[in-house]
C-alpha cells in the first residue's frame, strides 16, 4: 500500500508575528514545508488570491507530493 505524501507551502510575512511561529513550530517538530516569503517575492500575492481568495498569512497550502523530494 503507498503512503500519501504532502507537500506544504507556507505564505509568509517577514513581520507576521503569526508566520514566524509558525515556521518555528514546523521547523521544531521537523515538518519540512516551503517557505514563501511576500515581501520577498510580491508577485506571491496573486497565488494567495487563486489559492484562499485573500491575502492573509499565514497561508497554509497542502499539496500531493508529485516526488519524494521538493
Amino acid at each position: 500500500m503507498s503512503e500519501n505524501k504532502l507537500k506544504l507551502e507556507l505564505y509568509t510575512r517577514q513581520t507576521c508575528s503569526d508566520c514566524q511561529e509558525a515556521k518555528h513550530y514546523l521547523e521544531s517538530e521537523g515538518i519540512p514545508f516551503q517557505d514563501k516569503d511576500v515581501d520577498e517575492r510580491p508577485g506571491l500575492e496573486s497565488e494567495m488570491k487563486q489559492i484562499s481568495g485573500n491575502r492573509i498569512v499565514p497561508l497554509f497550502a497542502f499539496y500531493k507530493a508529485e516526488k519524494e523530494s521538493w
